[in-house]
This record gives C-alpha cells, structure tokens and sequence, in this order.
C-alpha cells in the first residue's frame, strides 16, 4: 500500500514545513526532485510512476548552532544544501533581536489573537467599503508613485484591510481566472535587474549562487505581483515591487560582494550592505588596498578605516571578528593586529 507524503497531498495549493533543516538526506532528494519538476517518483515492483506535487512551499529552518552567527553565511549557519536553497524564490533571515518597541508590538499581537472575535456585518461591510474606495483622506491613489514598503505602511497605520473572506475570495478569483503577461517593458526591465544581479557576483562570494532560476524566480514573483491587482499584463511597476521585496532577501542583501561598486540598487543608489559579513567584505578589499602584506596595524587606526566604511564603535567588535574569521587579520599583540591580504 502506498500512503501520500505532505507534498503529493498538497498538489494545487500549498505546503508548510517546519524543522526543514532537521530533514534526512531521503527526503531532501525528494525535495529536489519535486520543487524542481513539481512530481515525485514512487518506486514499486519495479514500476517507476511520477505522482503529481504542484504546490508552492514554504519552510521554516533555525541555525543549526543554536543561534544565527552574523559572519558567517547562510549556508554555514544552516544545515541546508545550496542546491535546496537555489530551488527558493525567496529567502529570508530573521533574526530575535532585542527591540522594546517590537516587543510591545509582538505582545500586543498575541493577546489579540487570543481574544478574536468576527466582524460583525456593519464593521465587515465598512472595512470593504473604505479599502475598495481607498480609504479615504484622498485614497491610496497617491501613493501609487511611492515604494512599495511606503505603500503598505500607509495601509497598515489606517487599518484599512480586507476582511479575511473577502480577500480568500480574491485569491481563489485570481489563481483560477487571471494570468497575467509579460509587457515588453517589463520583460526589458527584468532583464536590466537579472543581469545587474549577476554582475554583482565576484569569484570570492560565498553567498548564495546567481543562476537562471534566480530569473524564474523574478518572472514568478511578477505574475503573481500582477496577480494580486486582477491586471492581465506585467508592468514595470510590479517588476519594481518584486524588486523591493528581493533586495531584502538573503539574495538581495549580497553580504559577500568585494566591490560596493558592483552593486547598486534600482534607483543607482550604492549599496554596501548592512550585515557584518558584507561589511567585513568592504573592509577586506580596504585592508589589501592601504596596507602591504605584513604591516602592522593598531586597533584605533582599525576604528577609523571601519568608520569610514560606515561601521561604527558598536558594530566594530562583530565586523572585527568577521575579518579575522578567515585570516585576512592576524592578532599581533594586545592592541596590534598584522594585515594578511
């Protein structure tokens, strides 16, 4: 007998997995083979027959040391292949940072979700009518210009949300009627995007791969964009939301990028990256660029070079650590580092 695995028994909708790093080996081959060809093969009496798993997943993994270290990658923090990683649209790193105010927030979150009680018709009906009407004070329409970050703040501080049977309504509408093209601008600016990802790749990155999938990922990530506004065509504008929401991924974060040159953002802004990683990276090229192999080098005259990378005095002890995690500085003496690039 033959018993459907979570995969199979979500073929047309969805799948949650959690603890995905804790999987074995047999499985994850399985995950392979259905995130890359949305079937899994069932082996029986010598019958090779592919069932159908057409589903999107979502997987949650913690750091397999207990804790996400800063410097180190992605992949050395998990326990998870870049081959199953490359098989993602999006991925994202959240860490439990210490911060009073989202705290309050997360608590107060809770409690309200311990004590929900439905919309009655009244509150139902005067929730739909303000988000379908943009919800007042001049709508949402002016803010059509703004990022898409802008845009949903300014949703979420007036409160004007679909109710939940509405809005599952519009899914089901969507994923069964609309299909939405690709516009020949929008095609243009995807490429522009795809191949400045690329270029922000250099032989001494450790981050995760830039490949064709990456592109799928983005042309995937769009439809669906346009999708969620019922729109028949890709504009450039949904290429640019999807393009928000991937640089703050573990994609667009590029924490091992050598050059600050060799990325910039979609509005030609530099970015030189926010995580210790990508800043020991900077510092990295910074340290071979002044100083000879060999020369010493004091910890104030460190202070002022991380400063002027945008490393301040509370993050100069993390970046420290991440520059000598792999040599490039070699401890000298108390307050005396030797410059290894």
């Amino acid at each position: 007998a033959l018993e459907a695995g979570a995969l199979v028994l979500a073929d047309g909708g969805m799948c949650g997995v959690d603890e995905f790093d804790k999987m074995a080996n047999g499985e994850r081959h399985s995950f392979l083979e259905a995130m890359e060809h949305q079937s899994v093969s069932v082996a029986k009496a010598g019958i090779v027959r592919p069932v159908s798993a057409r589903c999107s997943v979502v997987a949650a993994a913690n750091p397999k040391d207990g804790k996400y270290v800063a410097h180190k990658t992605l992949m050395e923090n998990l326990k998870v292949t870049a081959a199953l990683l490359s098989r993602f649209d999006l991925v994202f790193v959240i860490r439990d940072q210490m911060d009073p105010q989202h705290d309050l927030f997360m608590t107060q979150k809770l409690i309200k979700m311990r004590n929900l009680r439905p919309l009655d018709g009244d509150e139902r009906g005067l929730s739909t009518q303000m988000m379908l009407e943009g919800g007042g004070g001049g709508g949402l329409s002016r803010l059509l210009d703004d990022s898409l970050v802008a845009r949903c703040k300014a949703v979420q501080q007036t409160g004007d949300l679909l109710p939940a049977p509405l809005f599952q309504t519009l899914v089901r509408y969507a994923r069964a009627f609309v299909a939405p093209r690709l516009s020949e601008p929008a095609k243009a600016e995807l490429k522009r995007l795809y191949l400045q990802l690329r270029e922000g790749v250099n032989e001494h990155s450790r981050s995760l791969p830039v490949t064709p999938r990456q592109l799928e990922a983005l042309i995937r990530l769009s439809q669906a964009r346009a999708r969620a506004e019922l729109s028949e065509e890709v504009t450039v504008s949904h290429v640019r939301d999807v393009w928000e929401i991937v640089q703050e991924t573990e994609l667009g974060s590029r924490d091992d990028v050598a050059d600050p040159e060799a990325w910039k953002g979609p509005s030609g802004r530099l970015r030189t990256g926010k995580s210790p990683a990508a800043k020991a990276a900077i510092i990295r090229k910074a340290l071979a660029q002044k100083f000879s192999k060999g020369a010493s080098v004091s910890r104030e005259d460190l202070k002022r070079l991380f400063g002027l990378y945008g490393v301040d005095r509370d993050m100069f002890d993390v970046v420290l650590e991440a520059v000598r995690d792999d040599g490039s500085l070699l401890k000298a003496g108390t307050d005396t580092f030797k410059v290894n690039v």
